[in-house]
């Protein structure tokens, strides 16, 4: 493959690479693997963040479970189009001062011999203490293992779909780009990939609904979990909609423990009362 590699500091102050893969052999090159790698300094306290699946080696998840994690000698590299932002941010503090670099990916369509199409892939890699990131054409890693994919709640399974068959003069083309620099304060890192990612991809929603008609609907979802009896009263974690058929299959219990939402719900329902007069 001949690779051609395009660097320039454009907007939002970034570095953009445009980078090309051509196949010039003249024969069809099958089940290829391309991509980018940048290794990293071997560095201590590094706070590593994968939009959506890894921040800072999610340290809270039971041990028993199957949760995407970096070990010391291993891997994690998953599909560009699962992370909310496409991005891999590595955060790290030496002699009290702390620095990151975000290298994010502008999701694209790449080509298949099937035609069902195949997008790249970002991650870390884990070898001999060091760290690297990376950005492939599809590839996918999880905790070491390669070609296995993440399906969600604890589930993995094999996934062969990353390798791309390169026809005689076909290119792929992928833009990257690269940020970094100092934080005001240790932990912060992340920060900086959800800061520059709005800049970058400016997500714009489809807003098929009227803000009136969000609050309305809002509303009844919040008044359907509201129960008041035996001189009780909360939100209850389940409504009789959400409990696949079965009407009160789960015992009359309200959120407690999980605050944030209930504060969030009740700071809702106060909103509508005062705004309302109700």
């Amino acid at each position: 493959l001949d690779v051609t590699v395009e660097l320039s500091f454009g907007l939002h102050r970034v570095l953009h690479l445009i980078v090309n893969w051509t196949n010039r052999s003249g024969k069809l090159l099958a089940d290829t693997a391309v991509g980018i790698v940048f290794e990293l300094p071997e560095r201590e306290k590094e706070n590593i963040t994968i939009p959506h699946m890894i921040y800072n080696n999610n340290p809270s998840s039971d041990p028993r479970r199957i949760v995407p994690k970096l070990g010391a000698e291993e891997g994690f590299i998953c599909e560009e189009h699962r992370l909310p932002i496409p991005c891999v941010n590595v955060e790290w503090t030496e002699k009290e001062e702390s620095s990151y670099i975000s290298l994010f990916s502008e999701p694209s369509l790449a080509y298949t011999e099937e035609g069902d199409g195949n997008y790249g892939s970002l991650g870390v890699l884990r070898d001999d203490g060091h760290t690297a990131i990376t950005a492939m054409s599809g590839v996918l890693m999880f905790n070491g293992g390669k070609d296995i994919y993440y399906v969600g709640k604890s589930k993995t399974e094999p996934y062969s779909g990353g390798y791309l068959d390169f026809p005689a003069e076909y290119s792929l083309s992928k833009h990257y780009m690269l940020d970094w620099g100092r934080l005001p304060q240790t932990g912060w890192g992340f920060r900086e990939a959800v800061r520059k990612g709005w800049q970058l991809f400016e997500p714009q929603g489809a807003s098929p609904l009227t803000l009136d008609e969000i609050i309305r609907l809002k509303t009844n979802a919040l008044d359907d979990r509201w129960r008041s009896s035996e001189g009780a009263a909360g939100y209850i974690k389940f409504n009789d909609s959400n409990d696949f058929g079965k009407v009160n299959r789960h015992p009359l219990h309200f959120l407690y423990g999980w605050t944030g939402q209930c504060l969030k719900l009740a700071w809702c329902d106060a909103k509508l009362g005062f705004v309302q007069g109700d």
